[in-house]
């Protein structure tokens, strides 16, 4: 009886003892799934802590978005991921960043608020988790993947000091599994670090654009104290302006005092029709109100324009820039800039950039003028003394007004512009002033000339050249006054210079004033009839003028369109 008593003890404690066992080791396997649970928390709270610093860190907007992407992926444990950004100015999502989504679409595709599960996150302002897209109405897929395999999906909004600035999307959690409390947590803390990030990055790049755009108008500005022809000063200040705004057409507007008018001296964009009917009132339109009231103006969508008396915009400009030219309060002029690039609106940065600029550019408009001023001044004390030279006898006087008269129709048509035409003019008003140097015995012989007496007129060129030389605004002027009587078979002086050797305005000039001489009173002959003297063109023609002068001046003289003495 005690033997089996003892086995039934023995039993009972064996018994008891599996169970103990039994439950030591479910515990140890609780425990040990918990601690493999806790290390893989950590470990993701690790890789996230990692990141927030290297996302903290980096200002590249490009870099920092493609680090999020791998980050989000793997911290999720997801198979996709995306990063939309609320477009400032149109309130629409962007997509800009995507990881196992068609790359192209990045940067295109755009989402207003409240469309789609993202556009819900945005609007709302909430997390989201989507166990089975399939089935949500919400869902809408812009990037291209194929529906069957998007699965779920958790969203976070992005959000900088309580305001919304995007949103962070992972899709289809590795191994089947949906996403859960943690994740959405998870996805939370990672998203607060990147819209921070995101924000630094954002202000980051927009300083050092401002940077180079100040750095660039104070190159600028230093390059157009440098410019003293107008016109060149002008078109700079334009294309400075176009370029730097980023805008599509502008204007650059003068004032006329006396009329109180502004008319547009040079423009981007415009019609020729456009620029040449344009005549505006002080206080009439944008740039009339401008120059009135000597303030800029920002004109950010045609609906603002109207909230101004007056002011009236052309149908085709979306948003305006106008800022007023000033020199020590004076109002000289306005710069207006239309229509910002990439559907885009001027702002009140773009203002401050452009009416800085402005104020560089009136500053040098008005030395410009000042300059030309004195230039005229110098010019018209030369051409005084070279009309006096003319004066000399009745045969020659007002010839030097003739030749700059014809000179500038012919340059024209064969394309000189801007400084070549200027040039050309300032070379024609003043091309025999040399003959100061030439003796009235030699200047008004009524007979054919001698060897030697010729060879003092030749040296004409070279006296006239020599006075011109020291003048700076006349520098380019000087070789065609050097030149003109050159031939184009290269037997002219006083150089031999041959065919386009020769300067192109002295080859003008030579043919007009040799058309000049021609039908002109002389001592030594009658003026010729100007169809014999066009008929003397033709026949020298590649041999002594340049051909393709001659028959320009030709079509221009028989189309009566050369002003002068017919």
């Amino acid at each position: 009886m005690d033997i089996v008593l003892g086995i039934i003890f023995l039993v009972i404690i064996v018994f008891i003892a599996s169970i103990v066992v039994r439950r030591e080791r479910n515990e140890r396997k609780k425990l040990s799934r918990s601690n493999r649970l806790l290390d893989e928390k950590v470990s993701r709270l690790m890789v996230l802590y990692q990141v927030g610093k290297e996302v903290s860190s980096s200002l590249s907007l490009e870099n920092l978005l493609k680090r999020v992407m791998d980050v989000a992926l793997k911290v999720m444990e997801a198979e996709t991921s995306s990063l939309w950004l609320i477009d400032s100015e149109s309130k629409e999502l962007v997509c800009r960043a995507a990881q196992g989504l068609e790359k192209e679409r990045i940067g295109k595709v755009r989402l207003s608020l409240g469309e789609g599960i993202t556009g819900w996150v945005a609007n709302e302002g909430q997390p989201q988790r989507v166990a089975d897209l399939e089935r949500d109405p919400r869902y809408k897929n812009p990037l291209g993947r194929k529906e069957s395999s998007l699965k779920n999906q958790l969203s976070v909004p992005l959000k900088v000091k309580g305001k919304i600035i995007g949103v962070l999307n992972v899709f289809n959690k590795v191994g089947g599994e949906e996403f859960n409390e943690d994740d959405t947590g998870l996805l939370s803390l990672l998203a607060s670090q990147v819209a921070i990030s995101l924000e630094n990055s954002r202000l980051y790049e927009a300083a050092e654009r401002k940077i180079e755009e100040v750095s660039a108008l104070l190159e600028i500005g230093k390059e157009m104290h440098l410019v003293f022809d107008l016109e060149e000063l002008l078109n700079l200040i334009m294309d400075t302006s176009i370029k730097t705004l980023e805008a599509d057409t502008g204007s650059l507007m003068l004032l006329d005092e006396e009329k109180e008018e502004l008319t547009i001296e040079v423009a981007r964009g415009l019609s020729e029709e456009l620029i040449k009917g344009v005549r505006i009132k002080m206080g009439e339109s944008v740039g009339g109100w401008v120059a009135k009231e000597g303030k800029p103006m920002l004109i950010p969508s045609i609906s603002y324009a109207l909230r101004f008396k007056g002011i009236r915009l052309r149908d085709d400009i979306r948003s305006a820039l106008a800022v007023p030219l000033k020199v020590k309060d004076k109002v000289i002029g306005v710069l207006n800039l239309n229509n910002k690039r990439k559907g885009k609106k001027f702002t009140e940065e773009d203002l401050r950039l452009l009416s800085a600029f402005a104020s560089q550019a009136a500053l040098a408009i008005e030395r410009s003028r000042l300059y030309e001023d004195l230039l005229s001044a110098n010019l018209k004390t030369m051409q005084a003394l070279a009309f006096a030279l003319d004066a000399r006898d009745d045969y020659t006087f007002g010839h030097s007004k003739r030749v700059t008269d014809y000179v500038l129709v012919v340059g024209e048509a064969l394309g000189l512009q801007g400084r070549e035409l200027k040039s050309l003019e300032y070379a024609a008003s003043l091309h025999d002033i040399g003959k100061i140097g030439i003796t009235d015995r030699v200047l008004r012989k009524p007979g054919s000339l001698t060897p030697e007496e010729f060879e003092l007129i030749k040296d004409h060129t070279m006296i006239g050249a020599n006075i011109v030389r020291p003048v700076e605004f006349l520098k380019e002027a000087v070789p065609l006054i050097y030149h003109h009587h050159e031939r184009y078979d290269g037997k002219g002086y006083p150089a031999g210079l041959k065919g386009e050797e020769i300067p192109i305005g002295a080859r003008i000039l030579g043919v007009v004033d040799a058309f000049e001489a021609m039908t002109s009173d002389r001592p030594y002959r009658k003026a010729l009839a100007p169809d014999v003297a066009i008929e003397e063109l033709k026949r020298w023609a590649g041999i002594q003028f340049d051909p393709q002068v001659v028959e320009v001046f030709i079509e221009i003289y028989e189309k009566a369109e050369v002003i002068g003495n017919q």
